[in-house]
C-alpha cells in the first residue's frame, strides 16, 4: 500500500475533494465524484492517439487515457492545488506520456491552436464548459468539433439548481445536444444525474499553420479522414503520421509535468540521435519536435551545409526551458 506524502495531504486540505483518486499502488482517496463510472462510457472509444483533458482536476480521466497503449495526453488544470495533486498521481503511476499544464485553457490560445495542423484524436470537457462565459464556451466548442473527431462532454443537469453557472449550462446544453449522442448517465454530487455525451465527426479539411507563430501564413489544404480504425489518413501526404503534440505549441504555458529540464533533455537527446547519423544537421528548432507516446521525436531538419544556421543544441535547450525563441 502506497503512502500519501505530507505535502499532498496539505494540498488536499486546500482544494475541493472533487474526484476520487484510485492509484495502482492501492492508494484510494474518496472524492465527491468517481471517475470510473463515466470512464466506462468513454473507454471503448479511446484508441491510441493524442487527447486533451480540459479542467482535469486530479487527473482521473488523464490517467485512464494515458494507460492505454499509444496515447499522449495534454492535461489542463487551473487550480494550483489540484494540479499539484495530479502531478503527484502521475509520478506515482510513472506515466511519462502526459504533459500537465497548471493553468486554464485560454480561449484565444485554443482558437489559435485549432488553426494549426495538430491531429488531436479526442478532447474531454467533463463538467467544465459552464465555467466559461457562454460566448467563450461556444467558441471553444465550435473550434473543437471542427477539428477533433471525438469531443466528449458533460454538463450539470439543466434542472440542477445547486451547480454553479446554471444559466450558462442550460444555454450550452440546448446547443451541444443538437449534434451529440448520449453515452450514459451517472450520479452527480449536486443532485440530478448528469449525462455524458459524444460529438463525433469523421471527415475534416485543415487549412492551417504548421505550428503556433509559423511565419508561413497557410499550409496547403489537406483532406483528412478519421477512419473506422480510429486512425488519421491524409491526402497528398506521402509519409507516416506520428502520434503526438508539437512541443512548441505548449511551451508558452505553465508546464509542471514533466519538468522543463526533462523536456529540454528529451529534445536535445532527440536531435543528438539524428546528428549521430546525419552530422551536418541544420534547422534545429523547438517546433520540429513532437512529444510522442515513446518520448520526443524530431519531425523535420535540414542537412544543407551552408554555414548560415548557428542555432545550436544549447539554443534549443534554452528555448524549451524559457518557451522563447
Amino acid at each position: 500500500m502506497g503512502q500519501i506524502p505530507d505535502h499532498i495531504k496539505d494540498a488536499l486540505r486546500k482544494v475541493e475533494n472533487y474526484q476520487t483518486i484510485q492509484l495502482d499502488n492501492g492508494i484510494c482517496i474518496d472524492g465527491k465524484r468517481t471517475v470510473y463510472d463515466r470512464w466506462e462510457f468513454i473507454e471503448p472509444i479511446i484508441a491510441g492517439g493524442l487527447y486533451v483533458d480540459v479542467g482535469s482536476n486530479f487527473g482521473g480521466f488523464t490517467r485512464y487515457i494515458a494507460k492505454k497503449p499509444g496515447t499522449v495526453v495534454v492535461s489542463f488544470e487551473a487550480n494550483p492545488w489540484a494540479a499539484k495533486i495530479q502531478k503527484w498521481t502521475l509520478e506515482e503511476e510513472g506515466l511519462d506520456n502526459v504533459i500537465l499544464i497548471n493553468g486554464p485553457l485560454q480561449t484565444a490560445f485554443f482558437l489559435d491552436w485549432m488553426r494549426c495542423v495538430e491531429l488531436i484524436d479526442g478532447i474531454l470537457f467533463m463538467s467544465i464548459l459552464h465555467h466559461f462565459p457562454v460566448t467563450h464556451a461556444l467558441s471553444i466548442w465550435k473550434a473543437a468539433r471542427n477539428n477533433i473527431p471525438n469531443v466528449f462532454w458533460e454538463l450539470p443537469n439543466p434542472s440542477d439548481g445547486a451547480a454553479c453557472g446554471r444559466e450558462t449550462f442550460q444555454k450550452l446544453t440546448s446547443v451541444l445536444e443538437e449534434s451529440s449522442v448520449r453515452l450514459g448517465t451517472t450520479p452527480s454530487h449536486t443532485g440530478p444525474p448528469r449525462n455524458v455525451y459524444l460529438d463525433q465527426k469523421w471527415s475534416f479539411e485543415f487549412y492551417g499553420k504548421n505550428y503556433l507563430g509559423c511565419p508561413t501564413d497557410k499550409m496547403s489544404v489537406k483532406k483528412v479522414t478519421y477512419g473506422t480504425a480510429n486512425k488519421w489518413s491524409v491526402e497528398m501526404i506521402d509519409r507516416s503520421l506520428h502520434v503526438g503534440v508539437n512541443l512548441w505549441n505548449l511551451l508558452g504555458h505553465n508546464i509542471i509535468y514533466p519538468s522543463r529540464e526533462k523536456l529540454a533533455d528529451m529534445g536535445v537527446a532527440a536531435y543528438q540521435k539524428v546528428i549521430k547519423n546525419e552530422p551536418h544537421v541544420e534547422d534545429i528548432r523547438p517546433w520540429n519536435l513532437i512529444f510522442t507516446p515513446h518520448g520526443m521525436k524530431v519531425i523535420d531538419y535540414a542537412t544543407i551545409m551552408n554555414g548560415q544556421d548557428d542555432y545550436t543544441l544549447e539554443h534549443l535547450r534554452q528555448s524549451i526551458l524559457t518557451g522563447k525563441y
